[in-house]
Protein backbone atom coordinates (compact mmCIF):
# COMPACT_ATOMS: atom_id res chain seq x y z
CA UNK A 1 0.00 0.00 0.00
CA UNK A 2 1.22 3.14 -0.92
CA UNK A 3 2.01 6.32 2.12
CA UNK A 4 -1.17 8.15 0.59
CA UNK A 5 -3.43 5.71 0.16
CA UNK A 6 -2.30 4.66 3.44
CA UNK A 7 -2.35 7.98 4.71
CA UNK A 8 -5.92 8.35 3.89
CA UNK A 9 -6.74 5.28 5.52
CA UNK A 10 -5.79 6.18 8.77
CA UNK A 11 -7.22 9.53 8.68
CA UNK A 12 -10.93 7.46 7.83
CA UNK A 13 -10.51 4.96 10.58
CA UNK A 14 -9.82 7.90 12.81
CA UNK A 15 -12.78 9.87 11.60
CA UNK A 16 -15.03 7.16 11.51
CA UNK A 17 -14.10 5.42 15.13
CA UNK A 18 -13.19 8.85 16.44
CA UNK A 19 -15.75 10.23 19.31
CA UNK A 20 -13.07 12.43 22.23
CA UNK A 21 -15.15 11.69 25.15
CA UNK A 22 -17.08 15.15 25.60
CA UNK A 23 -20.71 14.49 25.12
CA UNK A 24 -20.75 12.20 22.23
CA UNK A 25 -18.54 14.81 20.57
CA UNK A 26 -16.75 13.55 17.34
CA UNK A 27 -13.88 14.85 15.61
CA UNK A 28 -16.10 16.33 12.53
CA UNK A 29 -18.17 18.34 14.62
CA UNK A 30 -15.12 19.78 16.50
CA UNK A 31 -13.22 20.46 12.97
CA UNK A 32 -17.04 22.03 12.10
CA UNK A 33 -16.49 24.42 15.49
CA UNK A 34 -13.02 25.24 14.91
CA UNK A 35 -13.81 26.63 10.55
CA UNK A 36 -17.10 28.98 12.67
CA UNK A 37 -14.34 30.26 15.19
CA UNK A 38 -11.26 31.09 12.37
CA UNK A 39 -12.94 31.97 9.43
CA UNK A 40 -16.74 31.80 9.94
CA UNK A 41 -16.33 28.84 7.46
CA UNK A 42 -14.83 30.77 4.55
CA UNK A 43 -12.46 28.48 2.87
CA UNK A 44 -11.00 31.94 1.23
CA UNK A 45 -10.32 33.60 4.60
CA UNK A 46 -6.66 35.02 5.00
CA UNK A 47 -4.97 36.39 7.67
CA UNK A 48 -1.73 38.30 6.07
CA UNK A 49 -0.50 39.33 9.56
CA UNK A 50 -0.01 35.49 10.58
CA UNK A 51 0.09 33.97 6.78
CA UNK A 52 -3.29 32.04 7.45
CA UNK A 53 -4.97 30.25 5.07
CA UNK A 54 -8.69 28.60 4.19
CA UNK A 55 -11.48 27.63 6.63
CA UNK A 56 -9.29 26.45 9.39
CA UNK A 57 -6.86 29.32 8.91
CA UNK A 58 -3.57 27.15 8.45
CA UNK A 59 -0.04 28.46 9.23
CA UNK A 60 2.94 27.52 7.09
CA UNK A 61 4.01 25.87 10.45
CA UNK A 62 1.40 23.65 10.42
CA UNK A 63 1.88 22.58 6.79
CA UNK A 64 5.22 22.43 7.36
CA UNK A 65 4.79 19.84 10.72
CA UNK A 66 2.06 17.90 8.90
CA UNK A 67 4.73 17.20 5.93
CA UNK A 68 7.55 16.45 8.18
CA UNK A 69 5.31 13.77 10.13
CA UNK A 70 3.53 12.54 6.95
CA UNK A 71 6.27 12.58 4.67
CA UNK A 72 4.07 14.31 2.44
CA UNK A 73 4.86 17.80 -0.18
CA UNK A 74 1.74 19.58 0.58
CA UNK A 75 1.74 23.56 -0.29
CA UNK A 76 0.17 26.00 2.02
CA UNK A 77 -2.06 27.19 -0.88
CA UNK A 78 -3.74 23.98 -0.82
CA UNK A 79 -5.29 25.29 2.59
CA UNK A 80 -7.98 26.87 0.53
CA UNK A 81 -9.39 23.39 0.14
CA UNK A 82 -11.82 22.35 2.83
CA UNK A 83 -11.47 18.58 2.28
CA UNK A 84 -7.10 19.01 2.19
CA UNK A 85 -7.42 21.52 5.25
CA UNK A 86 -9.89 18.63 6.83
CA UNK A 87 -7.38 15.93 6.34
CA UNK A 88 -4.27 18.01 7.66
CA UNK A 89 -6.60 18.97 11.18
CA UNK A 90 -7.10 15.34 11.30
CA UNK A 91 -3.55 14.01 10.78
CA UNK A 92 -2.24 16.32 13.22
CA UNK A 93 -4.91 15.61 15.98
CA UNK A 94 -4.33 11.80 15.14
CA UNK A 95 -0.49 12.40 15.67
CA UNK A 96 -0.41 14.53 18.75
CA UNK A 97 -3.32 12.64 20.18
CA UNK A 98 -1.22 9.67 20.60
CA UNK A 99 0.78 11.52 23.14
CA UNK A 100 -1.79 12.61 25.46
CA UNK A 101 -2.45 8.93 25.70
CA UNK A 102 1.24 7.86 26.05
CA UNK A 103 0.57 10.23 29.33
CA UNK A 104 -2.09 8.25 30.11
CA UNK A 105 -5.34 10.64 29.20
CA UNK A 106 -8.39 10.56 27.56
CA UNK A 107 -7.97 13.10 24.11
CA UNK A 108 -10.75 15.62 24.79
CA UNK A 109 -11.88 18.51 22.42
CA UNK A 110 -10.13 20.85 24.57
CA UNK A 111 -6.77 18.56 24.20
CA UNK A 112 -7.56 19.24 20.18
CA UNK A 113 -8.26 22.59 20.51
CA UNK A 114 -5.61 23.77 22.52
CA UNK A 115 -3.08 22.19 20.08
CA UNK A 116 -5.04 23.73 17.17
CA UNK A 117 -4.48 27.01 18.49
CA UNK A 118 -1.19 26.68 20.39
CA UNK A 119 0.70 24.01 18.77
CA UNK A 120 1.48 20.21 19.50
CA UNK A 121 2.31 20.58 23.24
CA UNK A 122 -0.13 22.84 24.16
CA UNK A 123 -2.37 19.85 25.61
CA UNK A 124 -0.08 19.83 28.38
CA UNK A 125 -1.96 23.19 29.54
CA UNK A 126 -5.18 21.40 29.54
CA UNK A 127 -4.67 19.38 33.22
CA UNK A 128 -1.22 21.86 34.24
CA UNK A 129 -2.51 25.64 33.25
CA UNK A 130 0.39 27.78 33.82
CA UNK A 131 -0.41 31.66 35.05
CA UNK A 132 0.76 33.50 31.45
CA UNK A 133 -0.72 34.90 28.40
CA UNK A 134 -0.75 31.86 26.37
CA UNK A 135 -2.74 30.19 29.14
CA UNK A 136 -5.32 32.70 29.22
CA UNK A 137 -5.14 33.47 25.15
CA UNK A 138 -6.16 29.41 24.88
CA UNK A 139 -8.69 29.46 27.23
CA UNK A 140 -10.12 32.16 25.51
CA UNK A 141 -9.97 29.89 22.42
CA UNK A 142 -11.66 27.17 24.10
CA UNK A 143 -14.54 29.25 24.99
CA UNK A 144 -15.08 30.32 21.28
CA UNK A 145 -15.28 26.66 20.03
CA UNK A 146 -16.76 24.74 22.88
CA UNK A 147 -19.72 27.41 22.06
CA UNK A 148 -20.35 25.67 18.90
CA UNK A 149 -19.99 22.66 19.99
CA UNK A 150 -23.11 22.62 22.21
Amino acid sequence: MNKSIKLNFVLFLFIALASNGAQGVTIADLILALEKVESNCNELAYNESEKALGSLQIRPIMVNDYNRIYGTELKHEQMKSRSTSHLVAIGIFHHYGKYIKRNGEKTTSKHLAFIWNGGGSAWKRVDNPKRDQKQNNLEIYWTKVSKHLQ
